[in-house]
């Protein structure tokens, strides 16, 4: 009887962390280490053990019974569909750098792949702004993020239709300071071969 206590109790828990999170966080912003994801798969499967042990046990309660089977049948239907399916996987995150990290955003049905720029904020990763939009970006690689000029310079490989691209290209961070770096950011292009993306 503990045990199936306290798997009750912890998808209730889990189920309560995730209303917190889907209420109270800002839309885009993210839970680091995909601690988010984590709640959400250890409330599904507690939820699911629990309707399992709910089968086979008198000790429940009629009504936990029926919300146990209403969460399971929900749970699945929500799985078995391809687009909320979807919402069930982490977006790529391309790696990072001085607190900054780079994140492919969901794209939903026909929308281009945005890739995104995070800020650490303690436990959230918080948008910065929206780097580049397209279909066929396929990686991006070597990030490194120059503060001194409010910018990020990573490698974009880019695949379309017969053709394949890779080129270091530089973003920026705070378009304002930026923009006040520009003659030092073209330089360091020439230097570098980065393309300027605006």
């Amino acid at each position: 009887m503990k045990k199936h206590s306290f798997l009750l109790f912890s998808h209730y828990a889990g189920l309560l962390l995730c209303l917190i999170i889907l209420l109270f966080m800002p839309g885009g912003w993210h839970l680091r280490w995909n601690l988010g994801y984590l709640i959400a798969y250890a409330t599904l499967i507690t939820g699911f053990a629990c309707a399992v042990v709910a089968l086979c046990c008198r000790h429940f309660h009629l009504i936990v019974k029926i919300y146990l089977a209403v969460f399971s049948l929900s749970a699945l239907l929500f799985i078995a569909h391809p687009v909320t399916r979807d919402l069930l996987v982490p977006p790529p995150c391309y790696g990072g750098d001085k607190g900054y990290t780079v994140r492919k955003k969901p794209s939903v049905f026909i929308d281009p792949e945005e890739i995104v720029l995070y800020k650490a904020h303690g436990l959230t990763e918080r948008p910065v702004r929206t780097l580049t939009r397209g279909f066929y970006i396929n990686d991006i690689s070597d990030i490194e993020v120059r503060q001194d000029l409010s910018a990020i310079i990573m490698t974009v490989t880019d695949t379309g239709e017969g053709y394949k691209s890779r080129e270091k290209e530089i973003y920026a961070i705070d378009t304002a300071v930026f923009n006040r770096h520009r003659a030092r950011i073209e330089r360091l292009a020439r230097q570098r071969h980065l393309v300027v993306m605006d």
